[in-house]
């Protein structure tokens, strides 16, 4: 549900030094679509207890998360 998007430009994978996590994914952009239409939209899933899980939600805004888990084993 997040992308990991690549800070370094032109050099391989494996050369990457720093990422960027953004909210993607078919499931985040299609909910993000209907709320931001008014429709409404929840969102039930199992998430990281971290900065990740956090960012997600964050950005999700519109959107009811219900029956929500957080855990530190999730990744």
């Amino acid at each position: 549900m997040l992308d990991m998007l690549a800070n370094d430009y032109d050099v391989p994978r494996k050369q990457v030094k720093s990422w960027t996590a953004k909210a993607g994914g078919a499931p985040c952009n299609v909910a993000a679509g209907l709320a931001k239409f008014g429709i409404s939209v929840s969102f039930i899933s199992a998430l990281g207890n971290d900065d990740l899980g956090d960012t997600l939600i964050k950005t999700l805004s519109g959107v009811i998360f219900c029956g929500m888990t957080f855990n530190q084993y999730v990744c």
